[in-house]
């Protein structure tokens, strides 16, 4: 199964966005805007998550200068990039703002255009009013749904246009939260209150811990805080010490129907070391199984397990955070006394359990240990007790799963898919500490994500698998968390783990958990139930008398993926239909309606022993009245806290009234026929009673008392009166009784007019044809052209002298016959001659002839508009182109050279690169192309009509030529006032006065200026060349000395690498801070942020050894190491370091006792080097040197070699002196 991809969608203008970035939303609104959200999901809106699959997580910040944001922070367009990191936009458009961040009510201020972020909320135009009377109600404090312990305004906007989205969730149900009350669930409950979401019943998540407070806060089912769950609620009955109750679905989290109470469970810190607790009887549950007999158990922690696992079987979420992910995933079962654990008690919901490797020889563990806590050499450890291998040795790392990891740097921290919903974010992620910040994969004990799942979203910088801190997946690996945008799963649960002990003050941290409740698919609309509802009876009831009773079967089937809580059925009737009997157990309401509470109804994918996804009710209902009757069958259900409404199943119900069951109802029939089946009228128009026991000898459909004929089937009657025999087919058809050409309704047969044009049929020269009846007025047009009688309509009269243009031989009446005249129809009025009419073509010349000599140009063209033999010279060979009476320009006159110019005005016939300078450039127009081609007879290089031959500006600068230092480059041209700058730099025309930009306004251009702003720092070194003017750079205003202004243009004035307002030394660069906490500047070493390199960690515990009280990590501490940064992975103890003094006896201690007498002359003396007592004699010929003068021993033997001795003794001292000095 793979996940369902986001889909597109376009909302219209009016519809209502609850922005998720923090350009318009503080941080309290954002938070804020989950409470909000439950709200509208409550209140039965269907709410759209918009997160575009494409969108890229940019892990600076925007405004950084190397690598900016290309989206701005707010208003798009403004250049404005947010100073923290962001995804990129979910979409863009312009909006009215509703509610600003400020809390201000402020319908109709607008923003053109905004790229929102971080995963906003859309709701539809459609329900966008009914959503902004929500949103008004959560924002105004003085209101009920305002009254929350937490109150910040949330934002929202109304979009301007229509705009294009991929939805990623569409949710529709307010989610029911259970809280396990393991010991710090005030976690939970105070991100829960800062949203403002509240419980079940309305009330808000308790501020202090269960049990807490005087009175205790009360906690779990049946009290004022019913979704706070203990241990015992969530395990449910487990039976005795002798007969365990292994039924895992009859905890808290479930109905009393086996089937999920909640839409998810969060867990933020159980102890690993009460999830190994079990109890009976509110004690311990003794030595054996059966000492404890029939002792209720009473507690137990595994089954905890066993019951979320059962919970995450359906479309749920859990939500886990630091120690209790250990204790979730952890978990193996384990079948000994006190646990009986059956298979089903297993965590590992992510993980695959690890390989536990064989023990070596000696009972010592394989190198490469990879767990926070160590592991060792367990006897009889695994296997049944047959096999000695390894484990960790940390409680919380036992059973791994995962290994405890550390605090990666916030600035380290990877973030993958921004594009999923539960890793919506707008700014930083910042990490927390916790005893499980974070969490391994195990190499050394072989720990994998199940099915090669990549579910890590937030994680440090060697991750995945290596500190990770926010993870999301489906449990066991069942399905991908994401897949093009989508993370759907068909009817599994999901599960989320963040490292970290509390991100109370930390947003991101905050809205992951936050994310998490309302990305679940109990929310959304892939894990809900989906009814369909079938109403089974008749439609059309026939009765003979009222009331008259039905019954009707409703049917109800849930394909969807989720149950249905506290559903009920009704039958609604209208106000003339009553009930008679029903499915017991029903009742009627106080409307008429039949109601039954069905309870849970369970789902098609639903699991063995779930609840029926069908099932039917019955009733018989009662019509007291004819007519239209909608009865319909109505489910209604609860999903977390969203009561939802089923499409419903109606049908429209007909009753008739027929009395005497004669087929004809009764308000249909004549009076006094509705209780006689042998009268009910004349419903066929045959003239008999259609009841009546009637003859028709003749068949044809009409009886003999009504047919003129009885015995001839077609001759029966002309009831239509339209002169056609009724029966001419052979049965009785009034409208198929003869051909009707017209459509009169007259038959032709009988129709005096049959084409129906107005002309009688023996008047008309064509009857059947109604455009064709005579010419009665004799104009030469027929009458009936326009398919009626019309003498004065019957075709066009130009010139209105009564004869129509057919049959007019001059249909304008301009004396030019239609043979002749170029306008036939044209204007009237006028008679053509040779001053009106030129060339007589019968086009007048003023207003219809636009060539009135007919030479082929057009008088506004023609140089003599009434001579057809002048008309211009086009090609301008020097040759009147209309010579022979009609335009033809290759026809003028002869051209001996072929130039293009004729020879009456080419002064060199014979030569075609000659002809003449037409265009008066100085160039001969003929020059370049040995034709007449006066626009390319040189070059033009300014394009001024001159070519520069003859040119003196050949660039038109302003400078001739002479004098130019670029005579073809107007941006060149010399720099008469000496500022550095060529006088023609900006305009490409001389200006001296706007030859560049002078910044610091010291008569220098920047172009030749060594430093543009003037602040001392020359621009080769100045990294604000142009900035801020009227200042200089010193210690005092620019720290770094990179020219830029400390107080108003350096965002890091030491540049360090850290922006001032997160630097603890804004203006001292080997001081910013200590941000992975390891007690050395990160600074102090490079002048830059390196947390890596922030100085020595010789024993690599992430403490450097500035701060680190034991630099070796050798168990001495630093102050009384004479070792301190000496051999790394061991531990001093008697047996390694006799003398406790920090220096490991087998490599690095001379003098293993500390008795002053070095091990080497120990062991030839036959000492003990092991024992402060045991020391060599001063025996005849040894001498010695006294043990403040290092403790070395000097015999007899010779010159070289006591000079030998005397140098290791004086250097030895040395090193000790150093030693002391450090510590």
């Amino acid at each position: 199964m793979t996940g369902q991809a986001a889909y597109p969608e376009t909302f219209p203008a009016g519809s209502l966005i609850v922005p998720m970035d923090r350009a318009y939303q503080t941080d309290a609104g954002l938070l804020q805007a989950y409470g909000l959200l439950f709200q509208l999901l409550r209140q039965g809106m269907t709410v759209y998550w918009i997160i575009e699959p494409t969108k890229t997580w940019h892990a600076k910040a925007c405004n950084d200068l190397v690598d900016p944001c290309p989206w701005d922070c707010g208003e798009e367009g403004s250049g404005v990039k947010c100073a923290y990191p962001t995804a990129s936009p979910d979409f863009y458009v312009g909006a009215s703002v509703l509610w600003n961040s400020a809390g201000q009510h402020l319908p109709g201020a607008t923003i053109a255009l905004h790229g929102y972020r971080g995963g906003p909320f859309v709701i539809d135009s459609y329900d966008a009013a009914a959503a902004a009377a929500i949103v008004d109600a959560w924002n105004t404090q003085s209101q009920p749904w305002a009254q929350r312990s937490t109150f910040a305004v949330v934002a929202a906007h109304v979009a301007n246009a229509a705009f294009d989205v991929k939805v990623t969730k569409e949710m529709l149900a307010a989610p029911t939260i259970a809280v396990f009350a393991d010991g710090n669930e005030n976690i939970a409950t105070g991100y829960l209150r800062a949203a403002g979401i509240k419980q079940s019943n309305g009330s808000e998540f308790p501020a202090a811990k269960c049990g807490a407070g005087n009175p205790p806060t009360p906690c779990g089912p049946g009290t004022a805080n019913p979704d706070m769950l203990t241990v015992p609620s969530i395990m449910g009955d487990m039976g005795t010490c002798t007969s365990p109750n292994y039924d895992h679905k009859n905890g808290a989290l479930f109905t009393t129907d086996g089937v999920p109470a909640y839409c998810q469970i969060m867990s933020m810190h159980w102890d690993v070391a009460d999830r190994n607790t079990v109890e009976c009887n509110g004690g311990a549950c003794g030595t054996s199984q059966s000492v404890c007999g029939n002792k209720t158990i009473t507690y137990h922690g595994h089954e905890v397990i066993a019951e979320v696992r059962s919970f995450l079987n359906y479309p749920t979420h859990l939500f886990a955070e630091c120690q209790a992910v250990n204790a979730y995933e952890n978990l193996i079962p384990n079948p000994a006394w006190p646990f009986l654990d059956d298979p089903e008690r297993i965590g590992h919901f992510l993980t695959t359990v690890g390989t536990w490797p064989t023990c070596l020889s000696g009972n010592t563990c394989p190198a490469g240990q990879d767990t926070k806590g160590g592991v060792q050499c367990v006897v009889g450890g695994c296997d049944n007790g047959t096999r000695n291998c390894c484990l960790p040795k940390d409680a919380k790392e036992q059973g791994l799963g995962f290994a405890i990891g550390g605090t990666p740097a916030s600035a380290d921290v990877q973030v993958f898919h921004p594009e999923v919903a539960y890793n919506q974010l707008d700014g930083a992620f910042k990490t927390t500490g916790g005893s499980e910040p974070s969490y391994n994969l195990s190499t050394y004990f072989e720990t994998e994500y199940k099915n090669d799942m990549d579910i890590t979203f937030i994680t440090g910088p060697d991750g995945p698998g290596d500190e990770d801190i926010w993870m999301t997946g489906y449990l066991d690996g069942i399905c991908r968390i994401y897949e093009e945008g989508g993370d759907q799963c068909e009817g599994v649960g999901k599960v989320s783990y963040l490292g970290g002990h509390s991100y109370k003050d930390m947003t991101a941290g905050t809205r992951l958990f936050l994310n998490a409740l309302f990305e679940a698919d109990c929310v959304t609309s892939v894990g809900q139930p989906d009814f369909y509802l079938d109403l089974l009876g008749d439609a059309t009831i026939v009765a003979t008398s009222l009331p008259v009773q039905r019954t009707y079967a409703a049917d109800y089937y849930n394909w969807g993926l989720g149950a249905a809580l506290d559903t009920q059925a009704s039958l609604l009737l209208p106000p003339s239909v009553s009930p008679a009997a029903y499915e017991q157990p029903g009742t009627v309401n106080a409307s008429g309606d039949i109601e039954w509470e069905i309870g849970t109804v369970g789902t098609y994918f639903g699991m063995a022993g779930d609840p029926e996804y069908s099932g039917s009710r019955w009733a018989t209902v009662s019509f007291s009245q004819e007519g239209q009757h909608v009865v319909e069958f109505q489910l209604q259900y609860r999903v977390g806290v969203s009561v939802r409404q089923a499409p419903p199943g109606r049908i429209n119900v007909t009753v008739v009234l027929d009395s005497d069951s004669d087929g004809v109802p009764d308000s249909q029939e004549p009076p006094g026929c509705e209780l006689n089946p042998g009268c009910c009228g004349d419903q066929n128009g045959d003239g008999c009673d259609d009841c009546a026991p009637n003859v028709d000898t003749d068949g044809d459909g009409v009886c003999d008392s009504g047919d003129s004929d009885p015995n001839n089937r077609y001759v029966c009657s002309d009831r239509d009166g339209d002169t056609c025999e009724d029966c001419t087919a052979g049965s009785f058809q009034p409208a198929n009784d003869g051909e009707d050409l017209d459509g009169d309704g007259l038959c032709d047969a009988g129709d005096p007019d049959i084409d129906g044009d107005g002309i009688d049929n023996a008047s008309d020269a064509a009857p059947t044809d109604p455009t064709v009846c005579g010419d009665t007025d004799s104009d030469g047009c027929e009458d009936c052209v326009s398919g009626a009688f019309n003498p004065a309509n019957d075709g066009p009269d130009t010139d209105g002298d009564g004869i129509c243009n057919l049959g007019d031989s001059d249909d304008d009446g301009d004396g030019m016959p239609d043979t002749s005249d170029l306008c036939p129809t044209g204007e009237t009025g006028w008679t053509s001659s040779l001053s009106t009419d030129n060339d007589g073509d019968g086009c007048r010349d003023a207003t219809e002839d636009n060539d009135d000599d007919n030479d082929g140009i057009t008088d506004g063209s023609d140089l003599a508009p009434l001579d057809p033999h002048v008309c211009g010279d086009s090609d301008s060979d020097g040759c009147e182109d209309c010579v022979s009476g009609v335009f033809d320009p290759a026809n003028d006159g002869p051209d001996t050279d072929g130039d293009g110019i004729c020879d009456a005005s080419d002064p060199e016939i014979n030569d075609r690169y000659v002809c003449g300078d037409s265009d008066g450039d100085t160039c001969d127009d003929c020059f370049v192309a040995g034709a007449f081609a006066p626009m390319d007879d040189g070059v033009d290089t300014d394009g001024d009509g001159s070519c520069d031959a003859g040119d003196l500006d050949d660039d038109d600068d302003g400078v001739t030529d002479s004098l130019d230092l670029a005579s073809l480059d107007p941006y060149i041209c010399g720099d008469s006032d000496g500022d550095t700058c060529d006088d023609c730099a900006i305009v490409g025309g001389l200006d001296p006065d706007n030859d560049g930009t002078d910044g610091d306004l010291d008569g220098e251009c920047d172009q030749g200026d060594l430093d543009d702003d003037n602040d001392g720092v020359l621009d080769t070194s100045d990294l604000c060349p142009t900035g801020e003017t009227g200042w200089t750079s010193n210690s005092s205003t620019d720290a770094d000395v990179d020219g830029c202004r400390d107080a108003t243009e350096d965002l890091d004035d030491d540049n360090d690498g850290v922006l001032d307002i997160d630097d603890s030394s804004p203006t001292d660069p080997y001081a910013c801070g200590d941000g992975d906490g390891d007690t050395c500047d990160d600074c102090a070493v490079m002048g830059l942020a390196a947390p890596g390199n922030d100085g020595p960690d010789a024993d690599g515990d992430g403490l450097c050894d500035v701060g680190d009280l034991d630099d070796d990590n050798d168990g001495v501490p630093d102050v009384n190491d004479l070792c301190p940064t000496g051999e790394m992975e061991w531990t001093s103890s008697p047996t390694t370091d006799v003398d406790g003094d920090g220096c490991r006896d087998e490599t690095e201690d001379q003098d293993d006792d500390n008795d002053g007498f070095g091990d080497v002359d120990e062991t030839s003396c036959g000492s003990d080097p092991a024992s402060a007592t045991s020391t060599c004699d001063n025996r005849s010929g040894e001498a010695y040197i006294a043990r403040g003068s290092c403790g070395c021993r000097q015999n007899g033997s010779g010159e070289a070699f006591t000079w030998l001795l005397a140098v290791f003794c004086a250097w030895s001292t040395r090193r000790s002196r150093q030693r002391d000095a450090k510590h």
